[in-house]
């Protein structure tokens, strides 16, 4: 005998946060289900399973029904109408009761419903409100390729998330400082989609059969470890006194990058950044003459100990619009040693500048000294850049040294 007393936006709110590791293919026809078990509802793929509980005036009992189903019917209710689920004793079916009628629902005998094992090892730890967002932030970062499984997770180890597809990383500081299983967890990418979605403080639980689990803001996700071994990934983090450090004004770079990104459509994604002393050009250019040079306001650029010389850095330009939409606020760029090219030593241009350490992105640290990074590596420069664009430059640093 199940009995659930709750209203259509209470239900739907709990049901669109399972909803997304619900299966929508028949592996088994009980996974497209999610199960009602008093005041919660659970979905899973077997890989991750996600409980979300939600406010009722009376819950007991147990059912599982086909969830987009349920979902599309939901919607047909205003938020705050009142629906009573039932199921009578032996029964599969579940019977929705609201103000001007009834509905009936196929369903699955909840006693065949594959709930994920968990057992809790060592006790759990709580990280900081931070965390979904820092688990959030890694996902753009995180590989596609198949190839690359180990690549397809977010690394959480001593206070930091991490992610990286070989093009770019992020370094999140996510509050977690976990000993034993949780000193260095792997979460795939399903996982740390519904992590990430997570509110408030996170709880994270080690569980035997490489498993964890995160709790907040009402919501578990319970999922598999990904069992391998993450790249050391601090090795292509650069040491020493950067040769040349630019400051960007976030929001006018982004902008100067989604003209670029409307010239370029389709085609190449190669943005140039040309920056000499206190000025930085953003220029973009297609084989069929269409171009954009453009100065970035409000960039400031420093260099150590460097003769003033025009230089030339060449990046992708949807990742590095990507970084940036990651950052909050002003962001310092650091361009370390060996990743520009002085524009007149090189007048040829000819095999382009070794990609060698990345474009750096760093933030202030925090209370415990970790602090925000991102890292993108530049592209071969093949050309200089345009006559134009050096025209501008010049004439802007003019300006500025008035």
């Amino acid at each position: 005998m199940m009995k659930i007393v709750t209203t259509a936006g209470q239900l739907r709110a709990g049901l669109a946060t399972v909803l997304p590791v619900v299966e929508r293919w028949m592996r088994a026809p009980i996974l497209t289900g999610v199960l009602l078990d008093g005041a919660s509802v659970t979905g899973t793929d077997l890989d991750v399973e996600v409980r979300a509980a939600f406010a009722t005036a009376e819950a007991s009992g147990r059912a599982v029904v086909p969830a987009r189903l349920l979902s599309r019917l939901l919607l047909a209710f205003d938020a705050d109408e009142v629906l009573t689920l039932s199921r009578a004793e032996g029964a599969v079916a579940v019977t929705l009761d609201h103000a001007r009628g009834r509905v009936v629902l196929p369903g699955f005998e909840p006693a065949y419903w594959p709930e994920l094992p968990f057992t809790p090892e060592g006790a759990p730890v709580t990280a900081g409100e931070g965390f979904a967002q820092a688990i959030a932030r890694c996902l753009p970062y995180v590989c596609r390729e198949e190839t690359r499984f180990y690549l397809q997770n977010v690394l959480i180890e001593g206070g930091l998330a991490v992610a990286t597809d070989g093009h770019r990383l992020a370094a999140e500081p996510c509050g977690l400082r976990g000993e034993g299983a949780l000193s260095s967890v792997l979460l795939p990418m399903g996982a740390a989609g519904r992590v990430a979605r997570l509110a408030g403080p996170v709880t994270v639980t080690a569980g035997a059969l490489q498993r964890a689990r995160f709790e907040g803001g009402g919501v578990r996700v319970t999922a598999k470890l990904c069992e391998a071994t993450y790249p050391n990934w601090r090795r292509v983090v650069p040491s020493g006194e950067p040769a040349l450090r630019m400051t960007l004004d976030v929001a006018a770079t982004l902008r100067a990058l989604r003209r670029a990104s409307a010239l370029l459509g389709d085609g190449p994604r190669s943005v140039r950044l040309v920056m000499s002393r206190s000025v930085v050009v953003i220029e973009a250019r297609v084989s069929d003459g269409t171009a954009l040079e453009e100065v970035v306001a409000g960039a400031r650029v420093e260099t150590n100990g460097g003769t003033g010389d025009a230089v030339v850095l060449e990046v992708d330009g949807r990742y590095f619009a990507q970084l940036l939409r990651n950052w909050a606020g002003a962001s310092e760029v650091v361009i370390e040693k060996g990743d520009f090219v002085v524009a007149g030593q090189r007048p040829n241009f000819k095999g382009g500048a070794a990609a060698g350490a990345p474009l750096v992105l760093r933030g202030e640290p925090d209370a415990d000294g970790l602090a925000r990074m991102a890292l993108l590596m530049p592209m071969r420069l093949d050309t200089p850049p345009s006559d134009y664009a050096m025209r501008l430059l010049a004439r802007c640093g003019e300006l500025v040294a008035a």
